[in-house]
């Protein structure tokens, strides 16, 4: 049982299912919206907008395709707060952009910005790039750079030739000469560096050393 006043409860707990449900007919991007929107006062009494998590849908076709919105108001945004995170129907996840091409992406709200990884002390971060590969020579992981969307630098993980234990690999480094001319400038493998396209064992350097020595002809 609920007692309202003017349309709002007051101390009520809800229990088990909720559902919001827009009653307009419509197809287009960012409709049949409904919004959870959380307020609060200032010490002056004025209403503010402090978030919004908006379920809505996703493009304008005629289908049931839907993106999950997260916003949050950066200090001057009134009862707009910004976007900050998106599920889309791909079920692709964008932080700071509302189209994700990828699977993750992250768009910096201002220059200098990035991703870091923070632990307590004595315990250390770590990303693990884990594939389900069967064969030689193919992928583990990849870091690109990009300019303008161009590809022009490379670093791979690459599986090696065990692949019965498999438990070897190598990296690559590679460098474009064009937006599609990649080529791979060195290799560090079981054997040791390798430059350029070379993977032959003999070509391998694994040691190097500077110092005095007599030398021997």
């Amino acid at each position: 049982t609920f007692n309202t006043s003017s349309g709002t409860f007051s101390s009520t707990t809800l229990k088990n299912n909720v559902t919001l449900k827009n009653d307009t007919h419509e197809d287009s991007d960012g409709g049949r919206a409904s919004k959870i929107i959380y307020q609060g006062e200032q010490s002056g009494g004025e209403i503010s907008t402090l978030a919004e998590i908006q379920a809505s849908h996703d493009g304008s076709a005629d289908d049931q395709k839907s993106d999950l919105i997260f916003r949050t108001n950066d200090g001057s945004d009134g009862t707009s707060p910004t976007e900050a995170m998106r599920i889309t129907s791909q079920q692709r996840l964008g932080l700071g952009i509302d189209d994700p091409s990828d699977d993750f992406e992250i768009k910096p709200s201002a220059d200098e910005k990035g991703i870091t990884l923070k632990t307590p002390d004595s315990i250390r971060p770590y990303l693990n790039f884990d594939a389900n590969r069967s064969g030689a020579n193919q992928q583990v992981m990849r870091l690109q750079g990009k300019w303008n969307g161009n590809t022009i630098t490379r670093f791979e993980t690459s599986t090696g030739d065990d692949t019965s234990n498999k438990d070897n690999g190598y990296f690559t480094f590679q460098t474009a000469t064009s937006s599609s001319d990649l080529n791979t400038r060195v290799r560090i493998d079981e054997h040791g560096i390798k430059f350029g396209s070379d993977t032959a064992e003999a070509n391998g350097l694994d040691d190097y050393e500077e110092g005095d020595w007599t030398a021997a002809f």
